[in-house]
């Protein structure tokens, strides 16, 4: 199989930052239009998804919960980079054929394999580490 066939562009650029008020408002500026806002208490963040105009995004995340593990990795990303981007999603057909062709390749570590997402169960997603990519925590995403 072609793993390049299951790709399906880029569902969304992550960016973390401190202020996500702050950084709702200067989106909004630039033109952007807010999507939703939403505290997901699964994941201790909070998070704002803006309009890009095609079939991707801008999601803004900011840690709100200590000593939850995502608002835990947001805030350890932060303190070590500060505010940017924080990781990519990929929209993928097959996240479990995805998945298979991953695990057989050697450096790649995947984080966490496909499993639904919290506030969205008809999603599945999959997150590979940024020692894996250069740098780039990278997720893939599929049932969107």
């Amino acid at each position: 199989m072609n793993i390049n066939d299951q790709m399906g562009g880029i569902w969304a650029v992550v960016l973390a930052v401190k202020d996500l008020d702050a950084a709702c408002s200067k989106y909004e500026a630039l033109g952007f239009k807010l999507l939703v806002r939403e505290h997901r208490v699964a994941w201790g963040i909070e998070a704002a998804k803006f309009d890009t105009g095609g079939n991707s995004m801008i999601e803004i995340l900011s840690p709100r919960e200590p000593g939850n593990g995502v608002s835990d990795a947001v805030q350890k990303f932060l303190d070590r980079n500060g505010e940017g981007v924080y990781q990519v999603a990929v929209r993928v057909h097959d996240i479990d054929a995805v998945n298979a062709h991953l695990q057989q390749q050697e450096g790649v570590k995947v984080v966490s394999e496909p499993h639904p997402l919290p506030s969205a169960p008809e999603v599945k997603a999959m997150w590979i580490s940024p020692r894996s990519t250069h740098g780039v925590f990278l997720e893939f995403i599929s049932g969107r």
